[in-house]
C-alpha cells in the first residue's frame, strides 16, 4: 500500500516545522523569495521529512555538524544547511549547533562564533598547527570549556587574548603538544570544576571546589607543593576523580611523614597516583576514602605495599581501619588486581578494579606479604595467575597465599611453570593448620590440603594459545586431579582454553575424579 500526503498544509496530521518557525507569511513577504521559491516552500510542507519535530532535527544536524572535527574532514561538511529553506532556517536558529569551535578551522571559526549568538562555547584544537586564538577576544565571557593541545606560544597567546574573562569557565584541560617545554601560566581558576593539565602549570592557590583534578609531567619548578595538594584538597570536599602522574612537589623531602592533617575525601571515585613510593606515601598520608573508591598505583614497589599506608591498610574514613572487601585477585610479572567480580574470566574492565598496582619489578611477593592487611581472605573465592607469574615466586611465597586465600573455588591459570602450583595443590599440608583442613567424605576424617574449597580448575587465557601443552602438563594435572579426589576435595570442572594436544580421550581420563564429571575442552586441535 502507498500513502501519498496531502498537499493541502491544513491536513498535514502533525504540526510542520514552517509552523514552529514561524507562519508561512513570514517567508512570503521576505524580499528575496520567488512565487516559484514559496510554491515549492508551500509543496514541502507536507513531505513526511517536514514533519519531523525540530529538536529531533536539530539531533541529526548534531551529528552531521560533529562530523567536521574528525579527521579527514568530509568534502561539502555543512551542505546539510542549504538542502532547503526549512533545514537552513532551523541550523542557523539553533545555536547550541555552533557552540564548538575548532581552533584549527579558521575558515569555519568566524561562522560558528557568530552562528553561536550567546551559547556557552567549547573550544577544541584537533592540531596543534595552524592555531588561530584571536577570534575569541571577544567571545570570552562565553567560554565554558576548553579542551587543547598546544604548542607553549599558542598557548599563551590564548589565555592572553581571553584573559581573565572565564567567570563560566568550568571545563579546563590543557595539553602541550610532544617534545614541547614545560609551561607556567599566570591565570586564575575561580570556577573551573574539571581540571587536566599536561605539563602546564597555572596559579595554584586559585583551584577549588574541584570534581576531577589531573596532573601530569611536572617537574620541581612547576609541580605544586605537597602543602598546596592539601590545600586543594581541603577546598575541594566533592572531588570525585583524582590522577596525580609524575609530579615531583618540591618539598617532598621535607614533608612529615605523620601528624599532618588528614582531608576526607568521601565523594572519591578513582584514584590514580603514580610516581615515586615516597610521594604516593605522602599523598595518601593526608586524605582518606571510602571503600567504595578505585585505586590504582604505578611505582616500583621494592618493600612491603602496607608502607604506603598511614595504618597499613587502606585509609579508608571509618574510624578503625578496615580492610578492602574484594573476591577476587589477579597477579602479574608487573601487576597484580583486587577485583570486585568473578563473573568475567580475565576481565579487564575498570569499574571491575578495586585496587592495582603495576610496577616494573615484580610486584606480587611484596603484595602477598600485606594482604591480611589489605584485605579479608575469607571473601577471596577467584584466583587467576597471568603469564609467566610462577616463576617469580618462591615456594614459600605461593604456598602462603594459598594458605590465606582458603574459600578459594576458582583458580585461573595462564601460561607458566605449573610444577609448583600443582604439587601444591596435589600435596598432604601439616596437621598443625587445622583451619585449612578439608573433610574427608570416605573416611569420615579431617585431611588437611590447601585450597579444601576449590572446585574449578581452568588452563590458559582465552585468547590465547598454549602450546606443546599435553606434552609437559597432562599427566601432572591428572596427578593433581587424582590426589585432591582421594584427599576429599575433588575438583568439578576442569578447563582447558585452546591447550595444543588436548583430545577427548584425554579428557575422558579425568570423568572418575570429578565430582561431576563435568571436563570443558576449549582448545585448538
Amino acid at each position: 500500500m502507498i500513502q501519498t500526503w496531502p498537499r493541502d498544509s491544513h491536513q498535514v496530521p502533525h504540526q510542520t516545522l514552517i509552523s514552529r518557525m514561524g507562519s508561512l507569511a513570514q517567508f512570503q513577504n521576505l524580499p528575496s523569495m520567488s512565487p516559484l521559491c514559496f510554491a515549492r516552500l508551500r509543496l514541502r510542507q507536507g513531505t513526511p521529512v517536514s514533519t519531523l519535530p525540530l529538536e529531533l532535527l536539530e539531533q541529526i544536524f548534531a551529528i552531521c555538524i560533529s562530523w567536521i572535527y574528525k579527521y579527514p574532514t568530509p568534502v561539502n561538511s555543512l551542505a546539510w544547511t542549504q538542502v532547503c529553506s526549512i533545514w537552513r532556517q532551523a541550523a542557523l536558529t539553533s545555536p547550541r549547533l555552533w557552540s564548538k569551535i575548532d581552533l584549527c578551522h579558521p575558515a569555519f571559526t568566524p561562522h560558528f562564533l557568530q552562528r553561536s549568538q550567546h551559547a556557552p562555547l567549547t573550544v577544541i584544537s584537533s592540531s596543534a598547527l595552524k592555531v588561530n586564538t584571536e577570534c575569541l577576544t571577544h567571545h570570552a565571557e562565553q567560554l565554558h570549556s576548553i579542551d587543547v593541545c598546544l604548542f607553549p606560544r599558542d598557548m599563551e597567546a590564548l589565555f592572553i587574548n581571553i584573559g581573565n574573562r572565564t567567570s563560566i569557565l568550568t571545563n579546563l584541560i590543557l595539553r602541550l603538544s610532544p617534545m614541547s617545554p614545560s609551561l607556567a601560566l599566570d591565570i586564575s581558576l575561580p570556577s573551573v570544576r574539571h581540571l587536566v593539565l599536561d605539563r602546564v602549570s597555572v596559579r595554584w592557590e586559585t583551584c577549588h571546589n574541584l570534581t576531577h583534578l589531573s596532573l601530569h609531567g611536572l617537574d620541581p619548578g612547576l609541580s605544586p607543593t605537597l602543602s598546596s595538594i592539601q590545600s586543594i584538597f581541603m577546598k575541594s570536599p566533592y572531588l570525585e576523580h583524582l590522577r596525580l602522574e609524575g609530579i615531583m612537589p618540591p618539598d617532598m623531602e621535607e614533608w612529615p611523614s605523620y601528624g599532618v592533617d588528614i582531608v576526607p575525601l568521601k565523594h572519591l571515585k578513582s584514584l590514580v597516583l603514580s610516581g615515586l613510593p615516597n610521594l604516593i606515601s605522602s599523598i595518601l598520608h593526608a586524605i582518606s576514602f571510602t571503600p567504595r573508591t578505585r585505586i590504582q598505583f604505578y611505582t616500583s614497589l621494592m618493600d612491603d605495599l602496607r608502607y604506603l599506608f598511614r595504618n597499613g591498610t587502606f585509609p579508608f574514613d571509618d574510624v578503625r581501619p578496615s580492610p578492602l572487601e574484594v573476591s577476587s585477585l589477579r597477579f602479574g610479572r608487573h601487576a597484580a588486581f583486587f577485583l570486585k567480580n568473578t563473573s568475567v574470566p580475565w576481565s579487564s574492565a575498570i569499574d571491575n578494579i578495586g585496587f592495582s598496582i603495576s610496577s616494573s619489578t615484580c610486584p606480587t611477593v611484596h603484595v602477598l606479604n600485606s594482604i591480611p592487611s589489605l584485605l579479608n581472605p575469607s571473601l577471596v573465592t577467584s584466583l587467576e595467575l597471568n603469564t609467566g607469574v610462577l616463576s617469580d615466586l618462591a615456594d614459600y611465597a605461593l604456598q602462603s597465599l594459598l594458605s590465606q586465600i582458603y574459600n578459594l573455588e576458582t583458580l585461573r591459570v595462564a601460561f607458566n611453570n605449573l610444577t609448583l602450583l600443582l604439587s601444591l595443590l596435589s600435596a598432604c599440608q601439616s596437621s598443625t593448620v587445622p583451619k585449612y583442613q578439608a573433610w574427608d567424605l570416605n573416611h569420615k576424617t579431617l585431611t588437611p590440603v590447601l585450597c579444601p574449597r576449590l572446585s574449578a580448575l581452568s588452563f590458559n587465557k582465552p585468547g590465547d594459545l598454549w602450546w606443546n601443552f599435553t606434552e609437559h602438563w597432562f599427566e601432572p594435572i591428572y596427578d593433581c586431579v587424582h590426589k585432591r579426589h582421594l584427599l576429599g576435595s575433588p575438583l568439578t570442572t576442569l578447563q582447558f582454553h585452546k591447550c595444543h594436544g588436548m583430545t577427548a580421550g584425554m579428557e575422558q581420563r579425568f570423568g572418575p575424579f570429578l565430582k561431576t564429571d563435568k571436563t570443558k575442552d576449549l582448545s585448538a586441535r
